[in-house]
């Protein structure tokens, strides 16, 4: 009996997956062409995708970061990444911000995310929630660059009640 039941609900399973494939008019529709290659809202020019590394770089946690992301980038680009046919690589872009010891509150690390946030379509890192606070608002806060912030250390309530407080602002 729990076999029949196994396969009647795998059948319907099956037939969900399929049955929305199969409308449509029959006629097949023209993809239409981008003129630049686009990820998103994002624009990759000059083959390149550029990646701010942004943490105490100077220390044990920042150097661990760099060197994650440093052979990550490396892995990504031994594999040749193509965008709209195009070859990109990837390229980081340290962004040392003195978070922890020397600056926990971030104000060393907002300027230095302000200098170098129109040479990077991403950002990488944050450690301490009062620092990545910060650095989100330049990013993509309501008046930031409009650039992808990933926090990849702190994940604090603050920080995750933000994202419901202000969908559209921090989403991505």
């Amino acid at each position: 009996m729990k076999k029949y039941i196994f396969l009647l609900i795998a059948a319907l399973l099956v037939l969900g997956l399929v049955l929305p494939g199969c409308g449509g008019n029959g006629q097949q529709e023209e993809e239409e062409e981008e003129e630049e290659p686009v990820v998103g809202d994002i624009v990759f020019e000059d083959g390149q995708i550029s990646i701010g590394i942004a943490g105490e770089l100077t220390h044990m946690t920042g150097q661990f970061q760099l060197l994650g992301a440093t052979m990550a980038a490396g892995e990504i680009n031994a594999a040749t990444v193509d965008i709209g046919g195009e070859p990109h690589e990837v390229a980081l872009v340290e962004i040392e911000t003195g978070e922890g010891t020397v600056d926990p509150l971030g104000s060393q690390g907002y300027s230095a995310m302000l200098a170098k946030i129109d040479q990077v379509d991403a950002i990488l890192g944050g450690f301490r929630t009062e620092a990545v606070t910060v650095y989100r608002e330049v990013a993509v806060g309501p008046n930031g660059a409009g650039v992808m912030f990933f926090d990849c250390g702190a994940a604090t309530e603050s920080l995750s009640h933000s994202v419901v407080d202000d969908y559209d602002n921090y989403k991505y």
